[in-house]
């Protein structure tokens, strides 16, 4: 059987906090999706927290992870 790929896109704005939640809770689900490789792709709509900082950390330490800043 051939792995699925699939991208989650998520729009963020001024969500600093909630981004590692997110990114953790929604890993746990696709745990749970052996042959499903996802992309996530996180869109921030202009924040002016830190989540772009956020974003790019995370970015950094998975390859999975991308984002685009608005």
């Amino acid at each position: 059987m051939s792995e699925t790929k699939s991208s989650i896109v998520a729009p963020c704005y001024n969500e600093e906090d909630s981004i590692p939640l997110f990114l953790s809770r929604v890993r746990a689900v696709a745990s749970s999706m052996p042959d499903t490789a996802l992309e996530y792709l996180f869109v921030d709509d202009g924040s002016s927290d830190g989540s772009l900082a956020v974003l790019r950390a995370l970015a950094e330490e998975n390859s999975e992870v991308r984002y685009i800043p608005l």
